[in-house]
């Protein structure tokens, strides 16, 4: 019997104070999601590992998915997962953006998607609060 494997996993990761994301990004420890300047989302698949770097819309606590900032591309082909060293490797984007094209379009549908179920889950809570409190003013009067 075949188990069920994952074809892809996602991560996402903010970066504050920085242009470069070639430098570590603990600079967002302890910073509220307001004050992030950009989100790196990834998608990694048992050959690639794309990310993509939106500027961090500060109000919505999402990333203005209009207009991506930066995107990374490796191939881990030849990796064996013990060795492989991202500020040696190549960033190939520019150079297989039919890879990078194909993996931007899963990785924006799998976080777009979150993020509307998010969304739409404060939505509902906004609401349920709004009548909780209506309710209070009512027992009140």
């Amino acid at each position: 019997r075949r188990r069920n494997r994952r074809l892809a996993a996602y991560h996402q990761y903010p970066a504050c104070g920085t242009s470069s994301f070639n430098s570590t990004r603990g600079a967002c420890n302890n910073v509220k999601a307001n004050e992030f300047d950009f989100m790196g989302y990834s998608i990694r698949t048992p050959r690639w590992r794309y990310t993509c770097w939106y500027h961090w819309d500060k109000e919505q606590l999402e990333p203005f998915w209009d207009g991506d900032y930066a995107d990374e591309l490796y191939d881990h082909k030849m990796d064996d997962s013990s060795n492989f060293n991202r500020w040696e490797n190549v960033n190939l984007s520019s150079r297989r953006p039919d890879i990078a094209a194909m993996l931007k379009v899963k990785l924006e549908a799998f976080f777009q998607r979150n993020h509307k179920k998010k969304k739409k889950k404060k939505e509902v809570d906004e609401q349920d609060l709004f009548l909780i409190d209506q309710r209070r003013v009512s027992v009140l009067a």
